[in-house]
């Protein structure tokens, strides 16, 4: 297996964390501060690629913009004043629930 002490992985069960220890086949991973996991390599789903801090702070700040851009279109055919839709089964079956 190419996982080594130092990488990030993501476990079988979808549980991220970092191994800090390998002998052979067994592994320790460290999933929080104080909580190490003792496991096999075959637990390992992915080795995950290292992160650049730089490149990680650019996709969450051009993410950001992209939200705020998609919330300014989704409201713009909106007036304040207007109320909203609501159906004549969703009113029915409102009454029928309070019965």
């Amino acid at each position: 297996d190419a996982a080594s002490v130092g990488d990030d992985i993501l476990t079988t069960g979808g549980i991220y964390g970092t191994i800090t220890e390998a002998d052979g086949d067994d592994i320790v991973v460290r999933l929080a501060e104080g909580l190490d996991v003792h496991m096999t390599r075959r637990a390992i789903a992915a080795v995950l690629p290292p992160e650049d801090e730089e490149e990680a702070d650019d996709v969450v700040e051009g993410a950001a913009s992209e939200v705020e851009d998609l919330e300014d279109e989704d409201e713009a055919g909106v007036a304040d004043e207007e109320d909203a839709v609501r159906s004549a089964g969703a009113e029915g079956a409102s009454e029928e629930l309070r019965r």
